[in-house]
């Protein structure tokens, strides 16, 4: 079944676009420009939507252009409901460098603090609250080594999963079974908050400018 099919027939009330900064100012980047109108129509012709995730780690001028990019497609679709996750990311690696929001040696997706990050933006992308609480409290897939993956593949063979992790491909599985619980300080839970939120009021008033013009 192909994605437009899926969103025709499953009615969802929200469809996050994962929208990364690197591929829209890519050498695709056009192709994938252009995929975010379609989308964003599919979704709204079932009832639903559109999340924009503003993913994206990199801190080069490319990462800069990419977000402008993003920031563009959700002027032109009217969309309201965007993470600013990439936004975030590059406050945090300014204002605070100290907070390693990937875990070393995975460079290419977030870490335990980045997904928290993340968690955060789309909690204030999804509900436009302010949370007084957010958990401090996740569950992080980790890098594994090659005998832990090894190790790993021998317990999935034999372990059961609720419906959702049942279908997840086997390197998924993998890392479901060796994810471990992290508790976040609640210093640095309540800084990733409150730039997440910060950033999301501050995405909203720029595309409430926008759609004045």
């Amino acid at each position: 079944q192909g994605i437009l099919d899926k969103i025709s027939t499953e009615k969802y009330d929200y469809v996050v676009l994962q929208v990364p900064a690197e591929f829209i100012n890519g050498p695709e980047g056009d192709e994938h420009d252009r995929s975010i109108d379609v989308y964003c129509a599919a979704i709204r012709s079932a009832g639903g939507t559109p999340v924009i995730y503003e993913m994206g780690w990199g801190r080069d001028e490319k990462a800069i252009e990419g977000r402008r990019k993003i920031f563009a497609a959700a002027v032109r679709n009217h969309v309201t409901h965007i993470a600013p996750c990439s936004t975030a990311w590059e406050r945090v690696r300014r204002e605070r460098p100290d907070l390693e929001l990937q875990n070393p040696p995975d460079k290419a997706h977030p870490g335990t603090l980045g997904c928290y990050l993340n968690l955060c933006c789309f909690c204030a992308a999804i509900t436009g609250k302010e949370l007084p609480s957010f958990p401090r409290d996740l569950t992080i897939w980790r890098h594994l080594s090659d005998q832990e993956k090894k190790d790993a593949a021998t317990i999935v063979a034999t372990a059961s999963f609720d419906a959702y992790d049942a279908a997840l491909p086997k390197w998924m599985k993998r890392l479901v079974l060796t994810a471990k619980p992290q508790t976040i300080d609640i210093e640095t839970a309540a800084y990733l908050q409150r730039v997440a939120w910060e950033e999301y009021q501050r995405v909203q008033k720029q595309l409430a400018e926008a759609r004045e013009h």
